[in-house]
Formats: structure tokens, sequence, C-alpha cells
């Protein structure tokens, strides 16, 4: 994506994925991550927006990232830091991904 500040970059089996910070969509001005994939030959795809379904969520960001591998599996951890837009308060989270929109989700959170 261009001028998305990439990060996080994770190789998984044959893809590399990374995030970027973005805004949502919906004209609120909540910042959200965005989760992409690439085989390094086209342009990254995007797997998931974090933070964009959720109103209540002000900011969302990275805030460290791990390769999993588990016999032939492998997948990249996120931990993730949401913002409530209500109270200020942060909850953590945990998001495990193998470069799929199907195979990204949340295992574990919200959690203080």
């Amino acid at each position: 994506p261009v001028s998305s500040n990439p990060s996080n970059l994770t190789s998984v089996g044959d893809r590399l994925l990374f995030t970027a910070p973005a805004v949502a969509n919906d004209g609120s001005g909540r910042a959200t991550v965005r989760l992409y994939s690439t085989d390094g030959y086209g342009a990254p795809s995007l797997v998931l927006e974090i933070g964009a379904a959720d109103p209540s969520v002000a900011y969302a960001h990275v805030t460290d990232t791990r390769e999993s591998t588990r016999g032939d599996d492998t997948t990249m951890l996120l931990h993730i830091e949401r913002t409530r837009l209500a109270d200020g308060q942060k909850r953590q989270e945990l998001w495990r991904s193998d470069g799929t929109a199907a195979g990204t989700y949340r295992i574990a959170g919200p959690f203080k």
C-alpha cells in the first residue's frame, strides 16, 4: 500500500505478512490496523482490517508480532491494543493469522 508505513513483517510459509496503520472507511477518523499478505510478486492483498467493524474502538494498533510454528503449520501471532472511544480504556487482544481472511481471528481477549 502506498504511504502506509508497513511494519511487523513476518514470514508465514511462502508469504510475507505485514501490518499498516489505517483510518476506518466510515468517516469517523478512527485508527485501525490492516493486515496484508504478499507473495512478493504482485500487489499485497488485504487480509483483514482489525478495529474497523467495532465503532466503540477509537484506536487500534499492533504492539508485538511473533512467528509461530507447530509441525508444518506456520502462523503470525499479533498482540493488538484497542483504546475504547467512550472512556479511553485500553484492551488487549491476541490474534493469529495464516495469511488468509478465514485463517485470521482473535484467539484471546479482550482483557486489560
